[in-house]
């Protein structure tokens, strides 16, 4: 029985295909029939429907050829104005011998040339009557000056202005050229084969009148084509006026009306900026014939297909027949391995997957795990050396000398963390894609003379031999400050830490060759004669973590994130950096960057720091800290200074106090940001916003661990009048106090 099925499916299929292909055939055949009969009976109600189109597109053609005419012979006078030499303006003689060549080689009725003082220079004669091109002078590109300069002549005056060219001591200021229009024109009714008689094509400015001497069909070459139109006998819908009006505006339309009993169209489109009008004109029984034509055509083009279509209908009947009683058991085979094949695909790329998850999830624990220990075994140390000293100052209370040896220590290991600290959220904020450049005006010499003071210490406690030369043409740039120095300082400080004790640091500072307008290239090279690196190591130096000994090997103290920083930060400002090392003689590290360049105008300088005790007595200032250590530090710094200082332990309680106080207690505040009950920011914006306006514009510092740009430029933003990060640097507090209070 089940053999029988499968002998008989594939008769039944093939029936079934048949009558299927006869279903086709015949609503194809019929399909055909009726799309002759609407064919026919809807071509007589389509006349002015393919007029339009019929229309625009021989008008997008011929509009595009007077185009490129014009632009050809755009193309002529701009050669000409590019032949002027010395040669050929060294008297009126070669002029116009230079002349009549371009006349004679472009085909053209005129070439010629207008002075400052208003002479015209032509092939045959000067003269100054130049009434005719009073408008060349001045041109600021070329254009079109004037049309029908000669009357019955139809003439267009072509014109482009010269500059730097003298005839005879004449400034010379324009080149013209003149062409008949009536040419022009003519190549276009030329170029309608087949049409003679039909299609006419016209040019006209927007008031009417012909731009050439040609008719357009029965309308004479004088008639002006708006005065025809108030005269002829419009189709429905149509009036003279509106007509006009489109017409005068530059507008484009279709001008439907019956001459001596025929129906005519008249398609009207303006050209460019010239206020030219372009018409053709075209009578009906050019769309009957066109009609006609199309209606044949198509009726050809049915019977073609009738039979094309009878014939692949058998053709395909004899393949499926054919196939039919092939496939019956190839499709069985086909379906297994194709469900097979989708099955292995399947499997592979979830294996794929997983093993790309697995890859990346190792991945991200080992990067975790690095991380972890890196950060343990460089924190560790610092930590231990500030518990250490710490335990034996309090052995050593009645020792100063040795209690200033281990604060000395004590200071350096918390500068340490501090530094490793810094490191790692500029790493994080470089990752994550929210560092951005500050760039302001800053004067390279002196930044660079500033970056080499930083290391004047260590260089005299190691004996170090310190070189530095400034070789720059443009001082004043516009750059990121603070990135800067940090480029510099990780640069240098590593060369100071890795070279031994007698060893030769060199600093250079070079203006290169830049092909950037307004802009100017440096090289920052730093070269020492230190431990030097491997060359493997140089193709991870700009890794995370990467160091190629350890502290413990080396006897140097390092995050393994000074370069990586270094790279980024080049990289943010689109610059590059190379390295030439070899262990035991040396690095260099060459940095090039490119800066706009700034104005050269001094720079505001550096409030100095107070250096005398009680330099602010009798001043008062209103500190918000909620941390009770970091407020009796700073109280206590200020204090030295002779400031008095009110603590209030929220910003809630600071605007309460300010509040509070008697007018002129306060010469300053400084503000904490992240504070319980109310945070500084919006405590600032409570006092700027106080009726009291002494109150409401004390000067108010941020005095936070917020300590990025972003930071800062919020606190401005909050209505602070400055920004200082934790932890305090002394010298930085006093300048920002010094702003705004003075003893």
């Amino acid at each position: 029985m089940s053999e029988r099925k499968r002998i008989k499916a594939p008769l039944r299929e093939t029936v079934t295909m048949a009558a299927a292909l006869v279903v086709i055939a015949a609503v194809i055949i019929g399909m055909t029939i009726w799309s002759l009969q609407a064919t026919k009976k809807s071509s007589e109600q389509s006349t002015d429907t393919l007029s339009t189109f019929y229309l625009e597109e021989l008008m997008g053609q011929r509009a595009q050829m007077l185009e490129d005419s014009l632009d050809r012979n755009f193309g002529y006078l701009d050669h000409v104005v590019s032949g002027l030499d010395a040669e050929s303006l060294q008297s009126q003689a070669s002029a116009r011998s230079f002349l009549s060549e371009m006349e004679e080689l472009y085909d053209v009725d005129k070439i010629g040339l207008v002075s400052e003082s208003g002479l015209v220079y032509t092939a045959h004669s000067t003269f100054s009557d130049a009434s005719r091109y009073t408008d060349l002078q001045g041109l600021d590109g070329p254009q079109v000056i004037a049309s029908n300069v000669y009357g019955a002549k139809k003439q267009v005056v072509l014109a482009a202005p010269v500059s730097d060219r003298r005839l005879e001591g004449e400034s010379l200021v324009a080149c013209f050229m003149q062409i008949d229009m009536d040419d022009v024109v003519g190549s276009l009714n030329r170029a309608e084969s087949g049409s003679e008689g039909t299609t006419f094509m016209g040019l006209y400015l927007r008031n009417g009148d012909n731009l050439t001497s040609s008719s357009l069909g029965d309308i004479e070459a004088g008639t002006n084509l708006l005065s025809f139109v108030e005269s002829a006998q419009l189709a429905d819908g149509q009036t003279a006026d509106a007509i006009e009006q489109s017409f005068r505006s530059g507008g484009q339309g279709l001008i439907t009306f019956d001459y001596r009993g025929d129906r005519e169209y008249i398609y009207y489109t303006p050209m460019g900026d010239a206020g030219w009008m372009l018409t053709v004109l075209i009578r009906d029984n050019t769309i009957e014939n066109l009609l006609d034509q199309t209606t044949e055509s198509m009726a050809q083009r049915s019977i073609l297909q009738m039979v094309l279509s009878a014939l692949v209908i058998v053709v395909i009947f004899g393949i499926v027949l054919y196939l039919s009683r092939k496939n019956g058991a190839m499709r069985v085979r086909q379906h297994e391995l194709e469900i097979r094949a989708e099955n292995e695909a399947a499997l592979k790329e979830a294996y794929e997957e997983a093993r790309r998850a697995r890859g990346e999830a190792e991945a991200a624990n080992r990067a975790k795990s690095t991380f972890l220990f890196n950060m343990s075994h460089d924190i560790r140390p610092p930590m231990n050396a500030i518990l250490g000293f710490s335990r034996m100052m309090e052995k050593e209370l009645d020792d100063p000398e040795a209690l200033a040896g281990h604060l000395g220590k004590v200071r350096e290991s918390g500068e340490y963390l501090l530094s490793l600290i810094n490191n790692v959220l500029d790493m994080a904020r470089i990752e994550s894609g929210k560092m951005e450049l500050d760039e302001k005006a800053i004067d390279l010499v002196a930044e660079n003379s500033g970056d080499m003071h930083m290391f004047g210490a260590d260089v005299s406690a190691k004996g170090l031999t310190f070189a530095s030369s400034v070789d720059i043409t443009h001082r004043f740039v516009y750059a990121d400050q603070s990135k800067l120095r940090q480029i510099a300082v990780n640069l240098i400080g590593n060369a100071v830490k890795y070279t031994p004790e007698g060893g030769k640091v060199s600093v250079h500072l070079a203006e290169v060759p830049c092909v950037q307008e307004g802009c100017a290239s440096y090289e920052f090279v730093v070269s020492d004669t230190g431990i030097g690196m491997e060359k493997e190591f140089q193709q991870q130096i700009f890794d995370l973590f990467s160091r190629e000994r350890t502290s413990t090997e080396s006897k140097v103290n390092g995050t393994g994130l000074g370069m990586s920083i270094v790279k980024r930060l080049v990289d943010l400002m689109g610059g590059t950096i190379e390295i030439d090392s070899a262990p035991g003689e040396g690095s260099t590290f060459t940095v090039g960057l490119t800066f706009k360049i700034a104005p050269e105008a001094p720079l505001s300088e550096q409030e100095q720091v107070p250096a005398e005790p009680a330099a602010f007595a009798g001043k008062r200032v209103l500190l918000a800290e909620d941390n009770e250590l970091n407020a009796e530090i700073a109280m206590e710094i200020l204090g030295e200074y002779g400031l008095e200082v009110d603590h209030a332990r929220d910003g809630r309680e600071c605007v309460d106090m300010l509040v509070a106080a008697e007018p002129g207690r306060y010469d300053l505040v400084l503000m904490d940001i992240q504070m319980p009950r109310l945070n500084g920011y919006d405590a600032t914006r409570e006092i700027r916003g106080l009726s009291d306006g002494d109150k409401a514009s004390v000067p108010i510092v941020a005095m936070t661990a917020n300590a990025f740009e972003e930071d800062r430029q919020n606190a401005l933003a909050a209505g602070m009048n400055g920004h200082v990060a934790k932890p305090i640097d002394t010298d930085e507090l006093l300048r920002s106090i010094s702003r705004f209070v003075r003893g």
